[in-house]
C-alpha cells in the first residue's frame, strides 16, 4: 500500500472561511432549483468535511510544536563502529519491475484491485498512466462501475486530463477562485465528480487538493484520482501525504520492461511506491 510523506497542515484561514460559509448557507433545500445548480445541503456537507480535515491538520501542527518544545535527554556517546551503517546489497536499492503480464494476469490484477476496494482495503486510488491519460480514464470508468455495482459511493477527481470544463473544478479550487462545494458535482446516484476546471494549469503549491480528498473521504466510500501520465508534469506531487494506493495503468497487456522500470524510478523520485500495474480492460462492463 502507498504511504507517502506526511500531510502538511493547511492554513487556519481556510478553516475559518469554510465555517463561515457553512454557517451562512440555509439548512433546508429550496423547493425548486435550476438544472445543474448546486444543492445547498450538499455544499454545506462538503464544506463541513473540509473544515474537519483542516482542524485535524491544525491539531497535528500544534502537537508537533509541543513535541519540539519538550526537553530532550542528552545523547549518550556511541562507539564509531556501532554508528557506521551496514552497506546495503545492490539488489536492495534497485527498483524491481513487476513481471511482464499476460492478458489474463493483467485482467486479474484489475479484478484484485476492484476486490480490495469492495472490502475497504483501499479507499483512495491514485491512477497514473504509463503512456497517455486515456488509459487512466478507461480504468477509472471500469472501477467506478465496479464500485457502484457493489453499492459503494464513489467520487472521482480529474487531476490530469488538462481539458478545460464549463463547470468549476480542481484547477479553480487550487487557485482559490471557488469553494469546495462549488467543485463537487453530483454525477449520478452515489456518484460525484470533480472535473479539471476552467483554468489551463493546476496550482501545484496549493494544499486544497489534499483537503478535498480528506473531505470527500468523510462522505464517499471510494475516491478515484486520475493524475495522467507519470513524468515531470505529473500531478502526483500535489497529493503527497494522501493515504492511498498508486496504480500505474498500461495501455498494453504486455508493457515494455524498460518503460516500466523508468516509471518506477519516476514514481520513486516523487516519493511514491507503485502498488499495482494494471492494463486497460478490453470490455468496459464489469458484468
Amino acid at each position: 500500500l502507498l504511504r507517502s510523506p506526511p500531510v502538511q497542515p493547511t492554513r487556519r484561514g481556510l478553516l475559518d472561511r469554510l465555517k463561515a460559509r457553512a454557517a451562512a448557507q440555509p439548512a433546508a433545500m429550496p423547493a425548486q432549483k435550476a438544472p445543474g445548480a448546486a444543492e445547498p445541503a450538499f455544499d454545506i456537507e462538503v464544506a463541513h468535511a473540509a473544515a474537519a480535515a483542516d482542524a485535524a491538520a491544525d491539531q497535528a501542527r500544534e502537537d508537533a510544536v509541543a513535541l519540539a518544545a519538550a526537553p530532550v535527554a542528552p545523547a549518550q556517546p556511541v562507539a564509531a563502529a556501532a554508528m557506521a551503517p551496514e552497506p546495503l546489497p545492490v539488489s536492495a536499492v534497485e527498483p524491481q519491475a513487476p513481471p511482464v503480464q499476460s492478458a489474463g494476469a493483467a485482467a486479474l490484477e484489475l479484478s484484485n484491485l476492484a476486490a480490495d476496494i469492495a472490502i475497504g482495503r483501499v479507499r483512495v486510488v491514485l491512477l497514473a498512466a504509463l503512456s497517455e491519460y486515456g488509459d487512466v480514464q478507461g480504468v477509472s470508468d471500469w472501477l467506478v462501475e465496479a464500485a457502484l455495482s457493489r453499492g459503494l459511493s464513489v467520487a472521482t477527481i480529474d487531476a490530469g486530463s488538462g481539458r478545460s470544463t464549463a463547470e468549476p473544478g480542481l484547477t479553480d479550487l487550487a487557485a482559490d477562485a471557488v469553494s469546495f462545494g462549488d467543485v463537487v458535482h453530483k454525477a449520478g446516484e452515489g456518484l460525484a465528480a470533480v472535473p479539471w476546471g476552467q483554468r489551463p494549469q493546476l496550482e501545484r503549491r496549493s494544499m486544497k487538493p489534499i483537503t478535498l480528498i480528506e473531505a470527500l473521504g468523510d462522505i464517499y466510500e471510494v475516491i478515484i484520482v486520475s493524475t495522467g501520465r507519470l513524468g515531470v508534469s505529473s500531478a502526483l506531487p500535489i497529493f503527497a501525504g494522501v493515504d492511498g494506493r498508486l496504480v500505474v495503468v498500461s495501455g498494453d497487456n504486455h508493457p515494455d520492461r524498460a518503460a516500466v522500470q523508468s516509471t518506477l524510478a519516476e514514481a520513486a523520485s516523487l516519493g511514491y511506491e507503485v502498488g499495482q500495474l494494471v492494463s486497460v480492460p478490453k470490455h468496459r462492463s464489469v458484468a
